[in-house]
């Protein structure tokens, strides 16, 4: 079946993704205002917003409870470069450079161990919006993973 259960796709970075180019209507890129009118409910819990500062490093404007679970307090304000490796908003915005060198979405995934030591298993996405002068101006993106506890 592929990631598709009744006609409904399963995969949170393909929905992410298909509501991304819904709201771009046809341009490069969506505005934040397009994607945040969009029923994104479904994927809430998943989803991060970067605000790009004038440095060019993002700051975290929002993250889902999936993506807080493993944080001591909330990531809001912080720079992404502040973000704990060893997390699942760590490793799903590590990419971030990637995403504005190229202006594309970009998907990734892979295996680190949290702080606790288990094994997690992550699949994530980053995908620029336009500020609404033609530059990215943010970004969201979505994450989820399978933790695997440590070997007793």
């Amino acid at each position: 079946m592929g990631g598709t259960e009744g006609g409904v796709e399963r995969r949170l970075v393909l929905r992410l993704l298909g509501h991304w180019r819904a709201a771009a209507e046809g341009r490069p890129l969506p505005t934040f205002a397009a994607l945040s009118a969009r029923d994104l409910e479904d994927i809430r819990p998943a989803l991060f917003l970067l605000r790009l500062r004038r440095d060019r490093e993002p700051v975290v404007e929002g993250a889902g409870r999936t993506l807080t679970l493993d944080l001591d307090g909330s990531p809001i304000g912080l720079a992404v470069s502040a973000v704990p490796a060893a997390s699942l908003l760590g490793q799903a915005t590590a990419y971030y450079e990637q995403v504005l060198e190229k202006g594309v979405p970009i998907s990734h995934g892979g295996n680190f161990v949290d702080a606790s030591g288990c094994t997690v298993k992550f699949r994530g996405i980053i995908l620029p919006l336009d500020d609404g002068r033609g530059a990215i101006g943010y970004l969201i993106g979505a994450a989820n993973c399978k933790i695997q506890p440590p070997d007793a």
